[in-house]
């Protein structure tokens, strides 16, 4: 999942910089400064393994002066708050605690009552829906414009910001590169919470021995099977999404 989430961050980025780099004519040294910082913005980014600290060191610096300056700093600012955001989902992505919620050694420690993992769910549900909801923001046209208030551009720059690069953004499907894959998390969360509910309800039902949770009558057996078989299917059709 983390190469996947990385996926989208590179791909998020690339197409913020291809919508604006090449229409700036104003100043051609500073033009040519942005367009090469860009361009390796984006070969950092299309890498398979992207170098994140590289990608933040030139996320942090400017290389352009007066209302490119400006202009150059919004965008980056903007970028590091997309990337700042998706890297958030990328912890809870990779994040064992959910992997493990649902092993033997989880339903021995934590079990019958899964008290400590239920909190978790329910705290890791809460921040995933507050991140995407803020990313989400992140990709309107409005927000984008936020990020040039103050900075007394002329009107020649903020045109070019909002129709090169605002307007861009706002059109991005949000939900195929994105919001996807938060739904996936949050419904992985709502079936292994299902799956704690059911063994709680029915804690006098089953055991462990060594790896395996053997339980008292095939119905509860079937019960069980299915909620993992939801798993197995939400997986699948993660790993068939064109990211």
């Amino acid at each position: 999942m983390k190469k996947k989430v990385l996926i989208i961050v590179g791909v998020i980025i690339a197409i913020l910089i291809v919508a604006f780099v090449g229409s700036i004519i104003y100043d051609i040294r500073e033009e040519n400064k942005l367009n090469q910082e860009f361009f390796e913005i984006n070969e950092l980014v299309s890498e398979d393994e992207m170098d994140m600290d590289a990608v933040n060191e030139r996320l942090e610096r400017t290389v352009t002066t007066g209302d490119y300056g400006k202009l150059e700093r919004a965008i980056k600012n903007y970028l590091s708050d997309i990337l700042g955001s998706v890297n958030k989902m990328v912890e809870f992505a990779e994040d064992e605690r959910i992997i493990n919620l649902l092993t033997a050694d989880n339903y021995i420690t934590d079990g019958p009552n899964f008290i400590e993992s239920k909190q978790f769910i329910g705290q890791v549900r809460t921040s995933l829906e507050e991140e995407n909801e803020k990313l989400k923001d992140l990709f309107s046209e409005e927000k984008v414009m936020t990020y040039i208030d103050n900075e007394n551009l002329d009107e020649y720059y903020i045109d070019l910001y909002q129709n090169e690069f605002a307007k861009e953004i706002d059109s991005i499907d949000y939900n195929s590169l994105v919001e996807v894959v938060v739904n996936d998390l949050i419904s992985l969360l709502d079936i292994s919470e299902n799956v704690l509910d059911f063994l709680t309800n029915n804690a006098s039902n089953w055991e462990i021995e060594g790896d395996t949770i053997l339980f008292s009558n095939d119905e509860l057996v079937n019960e069980y099977n299915g909620y993992i078989n939801e798993i197995d299917a939400l997986a699948e059709a993660y790993e068939s999404y064109n990211l």
